[in-house]
């Protein structure tokens, strides 16, 4: 695990990125990455993160700020000279040569022997778990999608890189492969404890993987956590919403002590939940809460409790699921464990559902 006591091995400092001079790509970007951290760089499409992947690399250079490598500027060092590695969504294998003269191209690019480098090349693919002989004389078109994506890992493994840099890499295997993908780079992470950064559009790649994610919503970050933290505790109602399923129900504040925030529903029914900042009274904001922490038929001392009516019914299996009408919230989903002698819901039912104010969220519309 990263150690966030010492000084970042990686440094953003009011890095901003601007193509046009009017709008910002990234703004005003600060970001430490750790010597050993495995970071996800996670949100939709244009929101910055492949920018700020691209800065670091050395294929884009900031408009303004500062990019640090233990401390000393990154500024005119080129890509080729900062000793990162490199993994991309498409695999970026030479299809002519053979496994093994792809993982050593960038070794025998710095004029490393063709012994050494097939040495180190060796020792890169046992890495990844392909060391079985006569791997190395294979060409990639002879490989699955899955032994392609450890083969560019390899590549980038095999020069001992401070840090590996993804990008989007496991975007175009099937569910089944990526899942399989996700474990396996997990594993070689914990046993190399080589500094990872990676972005993705995928929140559960993103919170199956990382130590830390950083949100990016509209180039800036809306929040950096650990997955649990994120989940459990998001700071904003656009973080909410995009990591992870979440019920959300309109409201305004009435009272806010502390982290306690009382709120109007608008409906009319009062609400309780904890908010990561101080709310005005009559500020516009959001009752948050994941479908799994709502209980059917609560008991009278919630403080959270509220009339439904059960819209559709969804057998899962392990779970079922209710959409119901709650506080104004057509699309309102619990998520109810299935277990021996479990009641049965219909369409039409009214039933009370509820929480405990702990697990709620009140955060800004």
């Amino acid at each position: 695990m990263p150690n966030h006591d010492q000084d970042p091995l990686i440094k953003f400092h009011k890095v901003n990125k601007t193509y046009d001079g009017k709008t910002f790509v990234v703004c005003d970007l600060c970001l430490d990455i750790y010597k050993g951290e495995f970071l996800a760089l996670l949100g939709p499409s244009g929101s910055g993160k492949s920018t700020t992947l691209g800065m670091l690399a050395g294929f884009e250079h900031p408009s303004s700020g500062s990019i640090t490598l233990a401390g000393k500027s990154l500024q005119d060092i080129p890509t080729h000279k900062r000793k990162f590695g490199m993994v991309f969504q498409n695999y970026s294998l030479f299809p002519h040569m053979t496994v093994m003269e792809n993982i050593i191209f960038p070794l025998r690019m710095q004029g490393i022997s063709r012994k050494d480098a097939c040495r180190l090349g060796q020792s890169a693919l046992e890495m990844v778990d392909l060391g079985d002989p006569g791997m190395g004389t294979r060409k990639p078109d002879q490989l699955s999608g899955g032994q392609q994506q450890r083969i560019a890992l390899a590549r980038a493994l095999v020069f001992e890189p401070l840090v590996i840099l993804f990008d989007e890499p496991l975007g175009a295997l099937d569910k089944r492969l990526r899942e399989q993908m996700q474990l396996e780079l997990r594993q070689i992470h914990r046993r190399l404890g080589v500094t990872m950064v990676f972005v993705t559009h995928d929140q559960s790649e993103a919170l199956t993987m990382a130590d830390r994610v950083a949100v990016f919503n509209e180039g800036k970050i809306q929040q950096i956590a650990s997955p649990m933290q994120l989940y459990d505790a998001p700071d904003t109602a656009f973080v909410a919403s995009f990591v992870g399923e979440n019920n959300k129900l309109g409201a305004k504040v009435i009272h806010s002590q502390g982290n306690n925030c009382n709120v109007e529903l608008h409906d009319g029914s009062r609400g309780e939940g904890l908010s990561p900042h101080h709310l005005s009274p009559e500020v516009s904001v959001v009752l948050v809460i994941r479908p799994e922490r709502v209980v059917v038929s609560p008991g009278e001392g919630y403080r959270n409790r509220y009339r439904g009516r059960v819209n559709e019914v969804i057998e899962l299996g392990d779970q079922t699921r209710l959409r119901l009408d709650v506080a104004g919230n057509e699309e309102f989903l619990v998520k109810i464990p299935r277990t021996h002698g479990a009641p049965e819901y219909r369409v039409g039912q009214d039933l009370f559902v509820g929480w405990r104010s702990q697990d709620c969220r009140v955060l800004r519309a």
